[in-house]
This record gives C-alpha cells, sequence and structure tokens, in this order.
C-alpha cells in the first residue's frame, strides 16, 4: 500500500510524464515544434522553440533544470542538458548545440 501511494504521489508530481518523455520534447524541440520552423527571424524561432518546450514539458525534475539553466552561461547550459538528457537515457540531444549558442542578434 505504501508504495502505490508513493508511486502516485510520484506520478501526480511529475505530471504522469517520464523523465525520458520530457526530454526527449528539449532534445528534439526543434524538429518537434513544426510551427518553429522555417521563422524568418532566429530570435524568434529560439523564442518560439522555448516556449514549445516550456508547455509540453510537465516533469518536474526537468522543468525545474530548464528554470535553473536560465541563469548560467551557455556552456553550462549545454552541460546541464546534456546530463540531463543521459540521465533520462537519451544518447543525442540536439538542442544542447543551440542551448551553447549566444542568443541572435
Amino acid at each position: 500500500m505504501l508504495r502505490l501511494v508513493a508511486l502516485l504521489g510520484t506520478l501526480v508530481l511529475t505530471g504522469c510524464q517520464s523523465q525520458e518523455a520530457a526530454m526527449d520534447i528539449v532534445c528534439n524541440a526543434d524538429q518537434k515544434c513544426t510551427a518553429c520552423q522555417g521563422m524568418s527571424r532566429p530570435d524568434a524561432q529560439r523564442e518560439a522553440t522555448v516556449q514549445y518546450i516550456m508547455k509540453n514539458v510537465s516533469h518536474a525534475e526537468v522543468k525545474k533544470m530548464l528554470n535553473e539553466i536560465r541563469a548560467v552561461s551557455p556552456e553550462e547550459k549545454k552541460t546541464r542538458v546534456l546530463a540531463a538528457a543521459s540521465q533520462a537515457g537519451i544518447d543525442s540531444c540536439p538542442m544542447a548545440e543551440i542551448f551553447a549558442a549566444p542568443p541572435p542578434e
């Protein structure tokens, strides 16, 4: 019974989304967000991609990581995103390179 309560608590806290599913959204947002593709302004595309990620990720730990990386250097963002992807069992994370890029001017 105690295990069931713990499991239900975990599901509620994570929004029933696995860490792997959440990190798949983060890592592949540039491909998954069809509305983000083909925008003429890189800054608008980047903002739309971030909004897509924030709208579609409900896993609490991944959301926490995404909020925390806002205040770190681009290289540290890349490091943390790659670590979270690896922890979730994801080998490739193309968005990590985009997180590491300086913001478009």
